[in-house]
């Protein structure tokens, strides 16, 4: 019995040695990878640390062009706001000058207007009979040159006055030509 006994003890404890091995061989096996489990989780710590330090830098540099962008917008719109101004100002200063130079037409087409009446006025003076200050000039008397209307002329021919009404120099009926003007 007691070899019987020992034989079957030396049995199950080399069963027991043999599933120990089997699982110090599945732990090592465990542990290997593990191990590579590890090793590529460590990489890919790596690769998201470097990521990471790169999307930083990338966020820094966004950052600081969005500050830049966001002073040059600042200096533009104070620059806006300063041509606006100017543009004011001077848009001001048009329509006083606009007004003053409609004041400076209308008053100078006014005086330009009135000479023209007066010359126009003069002239009508000089085209109309010396005499009667009516007609329009139709004869001259040829030997002193005076411009009369028709009817003046006659007049006087027909009172036998027989001189010029200007100047009173003598002439006779065939000293007076027609005229056109």
């Amino acid at each position: 019995m007691s070899l019987e006994f020992y034989n079957l003890k030396v049995i199950r404890l080399e069963d027991q040695v043999r599933n120990l091995a089997e699982q110090v061989g599945k732990l090592v096996d465990d542990g290997w990878q593990n191990s590579l489990c590890l090793d590529n989780i460590r990489k890919r710590l790596l690769d998201v640390e470097r990521e990471s330090e790169q999307l930083r830098k990338s966020l820094d540099e966004t950052h600081s062009n969005n500050e830049m962008g966001r002073k040059d917008i600042s200096a533009l719109q104070i620059e806006l706001e300063e041509e606006r101004f100017n543009n004011n100002r001077v848009g001001e200063e048009i329509e006083v000058k606009m007004r003053k130079a409609a004041g400076l037409k209308a008053r100078t087409q006014g005086s330009v207007l009135e000479k023209l009446h007066q010359e126009l006025r003069e002239y009508k003076g000089i085209l109309k009979c010396g005499i009667c200050d009516d007609r329009q000039k139709e004869v001259v008397i040829a030997k002193c040159y005076h411009l009369l209307c028709n009817p003046c002329v006659k007049r006087t021919l027909e009172n036998r006055h027989r001189k010029c009404p200007v100047c009173s120099m003598s002439f006779g009926p065939n000293d007076i030509k027609s005229i056109y003007i």
